[in-house]
């Protein structure tokens, strides 16, 4: 006989939890992520990373990667030469001879509004194999900065350093140290053009007013003078072994023909100045806010 009046326990559904219930009231609550199928695992991409060149469809995406580093613009020819020996052709198919081949390398680096421009040139050569066909490690021969193909500004710091680079054949080197130049010599110019905006009263740079940044490329000082006081401030690029761009930033002051007295002690302002504005710098204090705080402090 059924018994129509009762559901069976088995039907009648299960209360909820208490934190179930608390989610009901909470504004958000974890999201609950179904378990990965093994067909979905099978699409996901599992390999090891690895220092491997980044596959890419055509040479725009491998130009994208490569300004991740640089924002100089690369662009590179090569030429090949091969040097025939004299010997007969018997002879050299029996010692499986090879002509010695030497490959030219000409790579010109641009900044991205053609500011900097330089080119690097270097040969490699393949030496010439043994009889007994063991194989032969290329090798760099020559490498060349001209200095005609390197922007005016850029030649006082960096004409020296990569002629020195080029002279030892390191080429490594020699790309890192042009690349770190150009960064810090940018991050100069822009730091002068905020100057002589901030301190139009101040500033006599022969510059016009409504010139960029690019105006400053390359100048190592700024001045700052009311008729009475010269303030100038030095940043200069100098290089390490590994050729990492260093800067190297102090302020000179002196006091010009007015204000002059035999009883002032003038070195001592003058030293007072400089440790403040290096005290600045020593605290992390960037160099525009440093020269900022000189400046109001000296006029």
């Amino acid at each position: 006989m059924l018994n129509l009046g009762k559901k069976s326990a088995s039907t009648k559904p299960a209360p909820p939890t208490i934190s179930q219930q608390l989610t009901a009231f909470l504004p958000f609550s974890l999201p609950v992520f179904q378990p990965t199928s093994a067909t979905e695992l099978t699409e996901i991409d599992t390999s090891i990373p690895s220092c491997a060149p980044l596959p890419y469809d055509n040479i725009n995406d491998l130009v994208a990667h490569l300004r991740r580093f640089t924002p100089l613009a690369i662009t590179s020819s090569v030429h090949t030469f091969t040097t025939f020996r004299l010997a007969s052709s018997d002879r050299r198919d029996e010692a499986k001879l090879h002509d010695p081949v030497t490959q030219q390398h000409d790579i010109t680096l641009r900044g991205p509004e053609n500011e900097f421009t330089a080119k690097i040139t270097f040969r490699i050569d393949t030496p010439v194999a043994s009889a007994d066909d063991s194989p032969s490690t290329p090798t760099i021969s020559h490498v060349a900065v001209p200095l005609h193909d390197l922007s005016d500004w850029a030649r006082p710091e960096l004409g020296s350093w990569v002629k020195e680079r080029a002279e030892e054949l390191d080429i490594a080197t020699l790309g890192y140290g042009i690349d770190a130049y150009y960064k810090l010599a940018m991050k100069r110019a822009k730091c002068w053009a905020a100057c002589a905006d901030a301190f139009q009263t101040l500033c006599s740079s022969g510059v016009a007013e409504d010139a960029g940044y690019e105006a400053y490329v390359g100048r190592q000082c700024f001045d700052f003078s009311d008729g009475d006081v010269l303030l100038r401030v030095w940043w200069k690029v100098n290089f390490d072994e590994t050729g990492a761009a260093e800067s190297n930033i102090y302020v000179d002051a002196v006091f010009l023909k007015a204000f002059k007295t035999e009883d002032s002690d003038y070195g001592a302002a003058m030293a007072a100045i400089g440790s403040f504005f290096d005290s600045l710098l020593k605290a992390g204090h960037d160099v525009f806010d440093a020269i900022q705080r000189t400046v109001r402090l000296t006029f």
